[in-house]
């Protein structure tokens, strides 16, 4: 009798298991699609930012103003 109820229960703690498992994959794959979805996104940005930055010119500006000194004393490169 005593075997009959641990083993029962190890099964239910069992199956309890793999719904829960089978429960948090979609919501898993859903999170990494939208985390690959925003990485690409931000790539672009990033591309679109940088090529209006280059167009305006502004690395110019901010040596001739004396910021690229401060930077270099800051410890940036």
């Amino acid at each position: 009798m005593p075997t009959e109820i641990w083993s029962d229960t190890l099964i239910m703690s069992f199956q309890n298991l793999w719904g829960g498992v089978i429960g948090f994959a979609p919501k898993l794959i859903v999170a990494i699609i939208i985390f690959v979805i925003g990485l690409l996104i931000a790539s672009i940005i990033g591309r679109f930012v940088d090529k209006i930055i280059r167009s305006l010119r502004v690395d110019k500006a901010f040596q001739s103003v004396g910021v690229d000194e401060m930077l270099h004393k800051g410890g940036f490169p």
